[in-house]
């Protein structure tokens, strides 16, 4: 079947044209590394150039609250944390201005499990040392609603750490460089990240917080080997895996024209099921899946359907409690 006038048109539109690539936080962070890796070969599927803009600030809200308002002519799109919009949506935070329901998702990039990594400067040196420690435990993340600020309450609260969360770092990256000196005790970030920061033995991986090891530390035990959690707490871990499934995903402004949100998306597919970009993806320790705008869109709306009111009232005591 012939591709339709619109289509070609839409294609066409693309031809020559500067893409925004926007970031919700500093350069060298997970959203940040992924962007730079597929930036060229989205700017190539599209025949478009497409510049990665760095923009942080609020855990990536503020970003994603300028891509929402943005003009919805399919040149500007984001690699957005879309599990910790889901949170912020879902709380009501002051200072949320989107609506996960009626923004353009192009695709997911795939989850990926969480690990716990302490600093080697801290005085902790396992998750016993945190759940045991006399002082609260330091933690540092960009924002309370950022991935890391709500992968570090619920653990925290599932595994009775008395903790002390430190924002305002921007992004995974800059979080991560406050525990390699001292600042925090320590973080919890992507295993791809943690890949990278343990390599040089600044940041040392404790447990993954998921159901089973992670591919990346085959060695390394779940917190639910090293931990027997009750029920009312094992939620808490439950629900911290269904955030981490949500993955990265990227989204565009809500209202772009149907064949040009067409022509992108797709051309998002190519890329992430292309062979050459996932082995460039693996061989820089950035893994990528393809997950299709429905089913990440999905996940993602999940976290807001799927919690009741006990439940509700409980994460926005929690994350509030956490805001350090």
């Amino acid at each position: 079947m012939s591709r339709s006038a619109g289509a070609d048109d839409a294609a066409e539109f693309f031809k020559g044209k500067t893409v925004s690539f926007v970031v919700g936080s500093g350069p060298g962070g997970g959203n940040d590394s992924h962007a730079r890796l597929l930036a060229p070969h989205l700017g190539a599927a599209l025949g478009a150039s497409v510049v990665v803009e760095n923009r942080p600030g609020a855990g990536g809200l503020l970003a994603l609250n300028q891509v929402y308002g943005a003009e919805a002519d399919g040149l500007t799109i984001m690699m957005a944390n879309a599990a910790g919009a889901a949170i912020a949506q879902l709380l009501g935070q002051e200072g949320v201005h989107f609506d996960l329901r009626r923004l353009g998702w192009l695709a997911g990039l795939g989850g990926e499990d969480p690990v716990i990594m302490l600093g080697a400067k801290s005085s902790l040196r396992t998750l016993g040392d945190a759940r045991a420690a006399a002082a609260p435990v330091k933690w540092a993340a960009s924002g309370r609603t950022s991935s890391q600020g709500v992968w570090i309450a619920l653990a925290t609260r599932a595994l009775d750490i008395e903790s002390n969360l430190i924002v305002g770092y921007k992004g995974s990256n800059e979080a991560a460089l406050a525990a390699m000196r001292g600042e925090a005790d320590g973080i919890i970030v992507t295993a791809s990240s943690a890949k990278i920061y343990a390599q040089d033995g600044l940041l040392l991986p404790v447990a993954t917080l998921s159901a089973a090891r992670s591919p990346l530390f085959p060695d390394l035990p779940t917190v639910f080997e090293l931990v027997q959690l009750a029920a009312d707490k094992a939620w808490w871990i439950e629900y911290c895996i269904r955030y981490s499934q949500v993955g990265r995903a990227i989204v565009a402004p809500p209202d772009v024209p149907a064949d040009r949100y067409a022509v992108f998306s797709e051309a998002c597919r190519r890329v992430l099921e292309d062979p050459a970009v996932l082995a460039e993806a693996e061989k820089a320790e950035r893994p990528m899946t393809y997950r299709a705008p429905d089913a990440v869109k999905g996940l993602a709306l999940g976290l807001i359907d799927g919690v009741n009111a006990e439940q509700l009232t409980a994460l926005r005591l929690l994350l509030a409690e956490q805001d350090g």
